[in-house]
């Protein structure tokens, strides 16, 4: 599927918990080992965003293997950087791969969303609206950064590719470019029953 291996260390895979419905034991105890704390890993899950199904991937070795599954495609980004778009065959994963926890504003209506607040999100004032439901999806992007023999892993995520959030205070055309999308791009909950 790629041309070179894929690599991640516990950085990545503590970023990822946010892209998890739950982690494996073993995941777990690897954080654990290298000083993550129960109520850290705990904070990360329950963030909102964009999660891969329990059922699909609990940890990235079994992320990477469920990659080989998918079609892949590379689409353009920013230098250094690869973004790799895996689309998944619905007869094969029936229920999606995972629930899409950011969408455009326009497609609110459609969902039946409400509540559209701004909420504090990883340190930024971000848009967040409830659901009953979350979409699914059969696509997931993955962000790798090519190094000399190997490719890191930077994130990765059910659906579409999307903008790293902006950084706060920073003046660059790329970050101008993640405000504007964030600008018009929504984070999903659930409504509290």
């Amino acid at each position: 599927m790629h041309s070179l291996p894929l690599t991640y260390n516990d950085h990545t895979l503590f970023h990822m918990l946010r892209h998890f419905e739950s982690i494996h034991e073993p995941a777990q105890n690897c954080l654990f080992e290298r000083g993550y704390k129960p109520a850290a890993i705990n904070a990360a899950l329950a963030l909102p965003g964009s999660r891969f199904h329990a059922s699909f991937a609990q940890d990235l070795k079994q992320l990477e293997q469920q990659m080989q599954l998918g079609v892949k495609q590379t689409i353009p980004s920013n230098p250094g950087y690869q973004h790799w778009q895996i689309c998944f065959d619905k007869q094969q994963f029936p229920n999606g791969i995972g629930t899409l926890g950011v969408v455009p504003l326009a497609d609110l209506d459609n969902m039946g969303a409400r509540n559209l607040m701004q909420k504090m999100n990883r340190g930024i004032l971000m848009q967040h609206a409830t659901v009953d439901v979350l979409p699914i999806s059969w696509e997931m992007s993955v962000v790798v950064k090519q190094q000399k023999n190997y490719y890191l892993l930077i994130t990765a995520f059910p659906g579409i590719p999307s903008m790293p959030l902006p950084k706060l205070y920073l003046e660059t055309e790329f970050n101008s470019a993640c405000r504007l999308y964030w600008n018009s791009h929504v984070f999903l909950e659930i409504a509290k029953g």
